[in-house]
């Protein structure tokens, strides 16, 4: 608001934002963008003034799109992928996503208008979401967050942070993402019209906002309690096997699941999954 006050009302050739946070960054970008005067924006971080002018330019350029569409994509991937309000994908750096976001003209193009279609964003917003996720995690063969949540599961089960989100949790975290989009978007205005912070994933809770990590339940009705086996050879045809004892279908829990001779009693389901979202 204070750099658009400069530059229309005080007619700065030159603006000066000291502060050492990326989002203030980005939101210098987005906003100088949209300035009906044109003027030098600076942005000091440790010691170091970036040229943001320079920068939109350039990268505008590059991308062979306009400033506006190159500052309002960069700025929603950066709410999807952590800011002080939105969680973060944990080990999914920023400079990843946006290499993934200035690469891609679809990227460019749905995530410049990203905040337009909220709460409602079934369709190509929620698709190049999740596309843009999975391609963090270098799968973009998997077209689905549930399926690739399996598969590296099934790789490594010792660090449960780096899952991603199931696909239900995962709309809740670009309905959050959305949410801060609108006050950014809108910095500039001394009154903005912003929605109901309960229509993007959040619930109010003792007075208090809490996240809304997902709306199906912790695991299927079917299944009692929790099982998996640990056959490796039988193909889960012995009365050894966990899962035989307990009576329920083997999962990607499961050792069989990623053996070579793989198991008689697999099973194709629609599993309603979720657990906590640890970093989102």
């Amino acid at each position: 608001m204070m750099a658009n006050y400069c530059s229309q009302e005080l007619e700065c050739e030159r603006i000066i934002v000291e502060s050492e946070d990326t989002d203030v960054l980005l939101l210098s970008m987005f906003h100088f963008a949209r300035l009906k005067r044109f003027c030098e924006i600076f942005v000091r971080r440790g010691g170091r003034y970036v040229h943001v002018h320079t920068v939109v330019l350039r990268l505008a350029e590059k991308c062979n799109v306009s400033m506006q569409t190159i500052t309002a994509a960069l700025l929603s991937g950066f709410a999807l992928t952590g800011c002080d309000t939105v969680s973060y994908p944990f080990r999914r750096g920023k400079k990843r996503a946006a290499k993934i976001i200035l690469s891609s003209p679809l990227c460019l193009e749905v995530f410049s208008d990203f905040e337009a279609v909220a709460p409602d964003i079934e369709g190509p917003v929620l698709d190049e979401a999740r596309n843009f996720m999975i391609r963090l995690d270098n799968k973009e063969a998997i077209s689905s967050l549930n399926i690739l949540r399996q598969h590296m599961f099934a790789q490594n089960k010792s660090e449960l942070r780096s899952l991603p989100p199931t696909e239900d949790a995962f709309k809740q975290h670009v309905l959050r993402a959305l949410y801060q989009l609108r006050w950014w978007k809108h910095a500039h205005e001394s009154n903005p019209i912003i929605p109901s912070v309960t229509e993007f994933g959040r619930n109010v809770l003792n007075n208090c906002l809490v996240p809304i990590t997902t709306l199906l339940l912790q695991f299927p009705t079917y299944i009692d309690v929790p099982s998996f086996c640990k056959c490796k050879s039988s193909k889960c045809q012995s009365s050894r096997c966990s899962c035989v004892k307990a009576d329920v279908i083997c999962t990607i829990a499961c050792a069989c699941a990623t053996s070579a001779d793989g198991c008689s009693r697999e099973q194709v389901v629609e599993v309603e999954e979720s657990e906590s979202e640890h970093e989102f």
